[in-house]
């Protein structure tokens, strides 16, 4: 714990906010309620006015207070290390009993470069992270709950979702999840009152469309959608001319299981990007390396020695940390990978309803992060991101944590495994360390 809130911490001092991804657009927005008040803004302002207003309207009242640019990257830096000590409760409470598994679960959350290079940015990214951590830990007991306690369970997880689709729209996925582990449970749940316990999830669904539902509302009577994107602004004419091609021409089918082995040798763009994209070289790296180069390692001096990555400039002894970053980081997904496998089909047979629906947040992020770059195939706006899927990621943590404690639990040969994700972890961390005591 220590570990994970000195590295969020550390991050005002260390990290210019002015370097956080499309920064200058968030601050617009922030900038037009500071001045504007409570007022829509129109999309053709930015690359970010599509974004639901909450994060801006509190952003915009702490530089009233005189807050400054870099006391908004604190409040970020906050909201991380709650969400940071939200992962241990909840693995505490998912996870009793399982001390090796919360560990390592932990250690690596401490140190996931995405997670913390993500707590240091003026982005609406951090409070969405923590509304959607706090809805995460709340889907269990609702599935596990019945009579009046599903109904508090459902209201209050309603109102969560509301609060986080305000800020961002990624919270439709954790919606979905649960939706489809619902529908799940109906069908294999042959009882006779299986229907009576769809009420309170429709009711805690109204509970959300009740705090969030304004924001959907305002969209489809000015732009005639319900969720927009940045491309639905001033960007639109950079894919515009994608429109005529059919979805699944827009990427060749190397882009879906290709894998682009330099990015061991250079884990930053644009290996994996050119000269064709694949889409799990750039996911992967940017969850352990700062694979866009956004100054998670301070820029070098103009006069000392130095590469180029993304078309910036990079100190060679964070590329020398970054390359060990990169390899442990794909033995650990890796391994989440296969303990996700596992574990579904683990809670599938077990009936664990609320466990299914942690592992589909993961599953349905990721879909929507695929559809995101399909869509939008413009892959020098960095349209694949783990910063993007970091929402999702609490289950991901407990499943490396389980995958760890399964092979501590198996000497002598699991332990010499378990020993050489936790040195991956590590690795990561060094890089991470690395980065802000430069």
């Amino acid at each position: 714990m220590l570990l994970g809130l000195a590295l969020r911490m550390a991050l005002p001092a260390t990290y210019d906010v002015r370097w956080s991804y499309d920064f200058d657009d968030h601050l617009m927005n922030i900038g037009w309620f500071a001045t504007r008040g409570w007022t829509w803004i129109p999309l053709e302002i930015c690359r970010t006015a599509y974004h639901p207003p909450l994060y801006y309207v509190l952003a915009a009242a702490l530089t009233g207070l005189g807050v400054s640019l870099q006391g908004l990257g604190m409040f970020s830096a906050l909201a991380g290390c709650l969400r940071f000590a939200l992962l241990l409760l909840g693995l505490e409470l998912l996870l009793p009993g399982r001390r090796v598994a919360r560990l390592a679960a932990l250690a690596l959350a401490a140190v996931l470069p995405a997670s913390v290079q993500l707590d240091g940015m003026v982005t609406n990214e951090g409070l969405s992270c923590l509304l959607c951590t706090v809805a995460l830990l709340l889907v269990v007991p609702l599935f596990s709950r019945g009579g009046g306690a599903r109904w508090r369970w459902a209201l209050t997880l309603g109102a969560v979702l509301g609060l986080a689709l305000l800020v961002k729209v990624s919270a439709l996925m954790i919606v979905a999840a649960i939706g489809a582990a619902a529908l799940v449970e109906a069908a294999r749940d042959r009882s006779a009152g299986r229907l009576r316990r769809f009420a309170p999830l429709i009711a805690g669904l109204a509970v959300t469309a009740a705090v969030s539902g304004f924001y959907f509302v305002h969209n489809q009577r000015a732009y005639g959608k319900l969720v927009l994107s940045g491309f639905d602004g001033p960007e639109h004419a950079r894919t515009a001319r994608f429109d005529a091609i059919p979805y699944l021409r827009r990427r060749p089918l190397w882009f879906y299981a290709g894998w682009d082995a330099h990015i061991f040798a250079r884990p930053y763009a644009p290996v994996g990007l050119q000269p064709v994209a694949q889409f799990w070289t750039p996911l992967i790296a940017s969850t352990f390396v700062d694979y866009y180069n956004f100054a998670y390692a301070p820029y070098p001096d103009p006069s000392a020695p130095q590469e180029l990555a993304n078309f910036r400039p990079l100190r060679p002894d964070v590329l020398a940390v970054s390359r060990p970053s990169m390899a442990a980081g794909a033995l650990v997904a890796a391994t989440t990978l296969f303990a996700w496998c596992v574990a579904l089909a683990g809670v599938w047979r077990r009936r664990e309803w609320g466990r299914l629906a942690l592992l589909f947040v993961p599953l349905f992020a990721l879909a929507g992060q695929l559809h995101f770059s399909v869509k939008y195939p413009v892959d020098s706006e960095g349209m694949i991101k783990a910063t993007y899927l970091q929402f999702a990621a609490a289950p991901l943590f407990a499943l490396f944590g389980l995958a760890v404690a399964w092979l501590w639990s198996r000497p002598p040969w699991g332990r010499v495994l378990a020993c050489v994700e936790l040195a991956a972890v590590a690795a990561i961390g060094v890089y991470s360390w690395y980065c802000r005591l430069i």
